[in-house]
């Protein structure tokens, strides 16, 4: 008999030096490492200095999408941005600007997305396209930091890492059933964010169906920790081709009650005493489409404002102007 669960705990990623992190339910972690030089060389680590790390995704020769709460207490000089080199090595940008889509509010995670302009344009990289989501379309989850089988592996954050998993839903406050054990979910409103479950191999996920088959990294993986401001693409993005960014990695839910039973698992190594995280749990992305106007506008300004050094030579080309203009009316 289905019974009814309103998912109400939320933990939103908290900015941490062990950072991403890509739980898988099966396989050798090291299995979902990808080549930087491979579609995914537009994913960047995003550090904040003192804070953290979080990811980040190229959209512009200069400008990266990112998750609101990784910029709420930064500032553009203690912001780099890092893309790995397929060659070996790094290559890193600084922040000129930060901009974020209004102010953040505790618990409520519908405008939690972030930009980043860059002092410099990025070359070699092309940017990423930005769309729309369907209903249980696969999607490929990418960024920075920790991985781990169920649990983390410590120490093991700083590199790419990627996964899949199936867009099971939206948090738009509509009940979902599980088609597997029939239990019936009501998921929050949070503009329709992007919600997607943690399956184990057995395909015990909270929502939808089963989990995503096949080797690693054609196999399910889940955001914890760290994995903020990374992207969700649309598709398998292992299969190649340009990819399109749907979703911004966000915050992390666990079925209310908890049940330990089916969460042994940890994302993170704390998170059995706080009581949430493993097979079951629903991942959440801030849906791009609803902030496409925001990023728009937001790149269309930045990109029609003068560079400082353009200010400089407008200033002296004014107070040119205006002493041609004493000197005439002499």
């Amino acid at each position: 008999m289905p019974y009814h669960r309103t998912l109400a705990t939320f933990v939103g990623f908290l900015l941490s030096t062990s950072s991403l992190l890509a739980i898988t339910t099966a396989g050798d972690p090291t299995q979902y490492t990808s080549s930087s030089g491979s579609v995914f060389a537009g994913v960047a680590e995003l550090s904040v200095t003192g804070v953290g790390t979080c990811s980040a995704a190229l959209i512009g020769s200069n400008f990266l999408l990112t998750a609101g709460h990784c910029l709420a207490s930064a500032s553009p000089a203690n912001v780099t941005v890092t893309f790995a080199l397929a060659a070996g090595g790094s290559v890193s940008y600084s922040a000129a600007n930060l901009f974020t889509d209004g102010p953040l509010v505790a618990g409520n995670f519908s405008n939690d997305i972030g930009l980043v302009e860059l002092t410099t344009n990025v070359t070699g990289i092309t940017p990423y396209n930005l769309g729309t989501s369907t209903v249980g379309q696969t999607i490929t989850l990418a960024g920075y930091g920790d991985v781990g089988q169920g649990t983390v592996n410590a120490g093991s954050y700083g590199t790419f890492h990627a996964g899949l998993n199936t867009l099971d839903g939206y948090w738009d406050g509509v009940t979902q059933t599980n088609s597997i054990n029939g239990t019936v979910y009501t998921l929050a409103n949070e503009a329709s964010a992007l919600a997607f479950d943690f399956d184990s191999a057995s395909g015990n996920g909270t929502l939808g169906g089963g989990a995503v088959t096949g080797g690693a990294p054609q196999n399910e993986a889940m955001i914890c920790f760290g994995d903020s401001g990374g992207p969700a693409f649309a598709g398998n993005a292992f299969a190649g081709g340009p990819l399109t960014i749907i979703g911004v990695n966000d915050f992390l839910s666990l079925p209310n009650p908890y049940d330990a039973s089916s969460n042994t698992p940890q994302c993170s190594n704390n998170e059995a005493a706080a009581g949430y995280a493993g097979y079951g749990d629903i991942g959440g992305d801030t849906n791009v489409a609803t902030h496409l106007l925001w990023i728009d506008s937001t790149i269309a300004a930045a990109d029609a404002a003068p560079e400082p050094a353009t200010w400089a030579l407008i200033g002296v080309g004014l107070g040119g102007l205006a002493l041609r203009r004493r000197l005439r009316s002499r």
